[in-house]
């Protein structure tokens, strides 16, 4: 688990004003700067200003439901920029999991205890979504598909040589490798087969039965999509150009997987 180098900043946004006091004298005890806001309208103004770690979000509030401030706080691919948990009635639960795809629910009346498992298992949950990307920072659209996929709660790291990626595996493992077609030291196919045969290698090294999907994409203009396929690939992304490809390649594997 990486270490805080300053306390992780919690929204707390509710209508009930003794809660939240509740709520921000017992995180600010764990060590946690909390910020608190009582509507939707006011959430949203502090969410642009202190970039927050987490927000614990009720449903029902005045000027703007949580459902209003849920969906503005999520991407074009439904997931929110930053972690939320819903807090809401328990008899609001059944209708709230079909409404939204929150990071967690807390049932009112509820814990310390609970609220602080939740909030933990979610942090430990997005560090290790981790993306190994094989490209070259020097392609221009290596920074925006960084800034896309981390806006989206990946972890990226940019391995610029394969060479370097068997190093990279001894440090961590994955849970998916982006990588470009066209690689400086191999051909594509090859390239590929090489990924797949290091990457193998270091699944069997730890002994982990987990797939580790490989994606091929490219910028060449040309379709490889058949040849990354038959070398191995796990997918190809079409239209690379629209990062959010990339995403929807990667949520697919991640709901084919529950």
């Amino acid at each position: 688990m990486k270490i805080q180098a300053s306390p992780r900043k919690i929204l707390v946004v509710d209508d009930e004003k003794d809660l939240v006091a509740l709520l921000k004298r017992n995180l600010e005890l764990e060590g946690y700067d909390v910020f608190t806001a009582h509507d939707g309208k006011t959430a949203l103004e502090a969410v642009d200003t202190i970039a927050p770690d987490m927000i614990l979000l009720d449903l029902t509030m005045p000027e703007e439901s949580g459902i209003s401030v849920y969906t503005k706080l999520c991407t074009e691919h439904a997931r929110p920029r930053y972690p939320v948990i819903i807090m809401t009635a328990r008899e609001d639960l059944r209708r709230t999991f079909q409404d939204v795809d929150a990071d967690a629910f807390l049932a009112k009346p509820f814990e310390m205890d609970e609220l602080l498992l939740k909030m933990r298992l979610i942090w430990e949950q997005i560090e290790a979504q981790v993306v190994f990307l094989l490209d070259l920072k020097s392609n221009p659209h290596c920074q925006g598909l960084m800034d896309c996929l981390k806006e989206e709660r990946y972890q990226v790291v940019l391995i610029e040589d394969i060479s370097k990626l068997e190093g990279a595996l001894r440090k961590e493992l994955p849970n998916y490798i982006l990588m470009e077609y066209v690689q400086k030291e191999l051909p594509g196919e090859e390239a590929v087969r090489r990924v797949k045969e290091v990457l193998s290698t270091a699944l069997s090294d730890r002994a982990i039965t987990t797939r580790v999907p490989v994606l091929v994409y490219s910028y060449s203009g040309f379709d490889y999509e058949v040849r990354s396929l038959k070398s191995g690939a796990d997918g190809f992304v079409k239209d690379p150009a629209h990062y959010g490809n990339f995403v929807t390649a990667l949520r697919a594997f991640e709901l084919h997987e529950r």
